[in-house]
C-alpha cells in the first residue's frame, strides 16, 4: 500500500488505499482461480498536530502516518470487506487483526506531489518511490 500525505501548518492529510480481490478456486487442482471481485476503499485521515514535546520534523511524518494511519483505518477497511462481500451475497469475509509490528511490512508512505494548499489525491497508478516504514530501533529484534 503507497500512503500519500501532505501537511498544511499543524496538519496532516493522508490518503489510504485499501485494495482486496476475492479469487475462486476450483475443486480440481489443475484449475485456476478465477477473479470473483475486487473491493477498493479509500480513506481520507486528517491529523491536527500538537507539538507539546517540540516540533515535529518532515521525517518523524512517515512513521507517524505509516503506523498510526493504517493502525486506525484497518478496523474499518475490515469492517466495509465483512458488509460489501455479505452484500454482493457471498459469505461474509473476515480479514484478519494487524498488529502494529507487521504493518512495516504492508505500507510504504510518500509526500504527495500536490501544493501544500490541496489535500493528497490518490494516484492513477501505483508509484514505485516512497519510504519504506523503518520500525523503531527498540522493536526491531521483537519476534510479537
Amino acid at each position: 500500500m503507497m500512503i500519500e500525505w501532505s501537511r498544511r501548518e499543524n496538519e496532516i492529510i493522508a490518503m489510504l488505499p485499501f485494495g482486496l480481490t476475492v479469487e475462486s478456486v476450483g475443486s480440481d487442482k489443475e484449475s485456476r482461480p478465477a477473479k470473483v471481485a475486487e473491493l477498493s476503499v479509500a480513506m481520507r485521515l486528517d491529523y491536527s498536530l500538537v507539538e507539546a514535546n517540540g516540533p515535529v520534523t518532515v521525517g518523524d511524518i512517515p512513521h507517524l502516518i505509516g503506523t498510526l494511519g493504517y493502525m486506525h483505518s484497518w478496523p474499518y477497511f475490515r469492517a466495509d470487506v465483512q458488509y460489501l462481500t455479505a452484500k454482493l451475497g457471498m459469505p461474509a469475509l473476515v480479514l484478519p487483526v494487524v498488529l502494529s509490528g507487521e504493518v512495516q511490512a504492508r505500507v510504504l508512505v510518500s509526500e504527495s506531489p500536490a501544493s501544500p494548499d490541496e489535500p493528497p489525491i490518490l494516484s492513477q497508478t501505483p508509484k514505485k518511490a516512497g519510504r519504506k516504514l523503518a520500525a523503531p530501533k527498540s522493536s526491531r529484534n521483537r519476534t510479537d
